[in-house]
């Protein structure tokens, strides 16, 4: 079902809202020796600008399809590709700190393309959400969030998930490291994640935020959700009895019109 639904999405046939007049440049940017690159969809005078973080897996039909929803709502988007380190593995727990470090340094240098003039926005799905709920607390000039089954406390996420992913390294890093239990495990990694929503508590209510809440996720668990709202207290919620994947697709399919409005001032 879920390949069948992305194979639709790449025709056409699903995410019919989306523009057909809105075009795209890719950008690449290099700052000493740190690579990013992202697809910049311009509107004409406008001052409003959204920077776009995908999911595990990087940029997908959902996330264009997006972009080009808010183009056509008169937003400039860019959407984040790749940049130096982005696709690194290692079950080294200092991994993190770079991987966060470095999706922060390639939001960074998207800001600073962004005129001082514009109102800057940020949206996520997915890790792109944690990415965006980060930036949003951390970075002044962004002011409003879109945040699609994010959550708060990065550690308890890595430590809980059934991403794949998150799932192998776990069983992996408690051979490695000799972690008994889930706290061994959590009270260890937590040394070593850095950048959380939670260090930016103070800063959140001066933005205006919105977030789409999966109850029954398991990837993002869903009381991590419940933290980051708790948190950012949220000015729009749109919450779904879904899990992580169902969350996301129905967003898209169904709710475009909420997505727009995250936006709107």
């Amino acid at each position: 079902m879920k390949t069948l639904i992305l194979f639709l999405a790449q025709l056409g046939i699903l995410g019919s809202l989306e523009a057909k007049d809105c075009f795209f440049e890719d950008k690449s940017f290099i700052e000493e020796d740190f690579y990013t690159r992202a697809r910049y969809y311009p509107v004409k005078g406008s001052l409003k600008t959204i920077i776009m973080l995908p999911p595990t897996g990087g940029t997908n039909v959902i996330d264009r399809s997006y972009a080009r929803t808010l183009c056509a709502a008169g937003f400039n988007v860019y959407v984040l590709d790749k940049y130096t380190g982005y696709d690194e593995y290692s079950l080294d727990l200092e991994i993190h700190r770079r991987y966060y470090g470095r999706t922060q340094r390639a939001i960074d240098i998207l800001v600073k393309e962004v005129p001082e003039d514009h109102h800057l926005s940020i949206m996520g799905t997915s890790i792109g959400a944690l990415h965006a709920a980060i930036s949003v607390g951390r970075v002044e000039r962004i002011k409003n969030a879109l945040i699609i089954t994010g959550g708060a406390d990065i550690t308890g996420m890595i430590v809980d998930s059934d991403q794949e992913l998150m799932r192998v390294a776990r069983k992996k890093r408690n051979l490695m490291f000799g972690f008994k239990t889930r706290d061994d495990y959590y009270n260890e990694l937590k040394k070593h994640i850095e950048l959380d929503p939670l260090n930016y508590e103070a800063n959140f209510p001066r933005k205006k935020i919105s977030m789409v809440i999966a109850n029954n996720d398991t990837t993002v668990p869903g009381h991590y959700q419940r933290l980051l709202q708790k948190i950012s207290q949220p000015v729009r919620i749109l919450e779904m009895s879904d899990n992580h994947f169902w969350a996301i697709v129905k967003t898209w399919l169904f709710h475009s019109e909420f997505v727009v409005q995250a936006f709107k001032e």
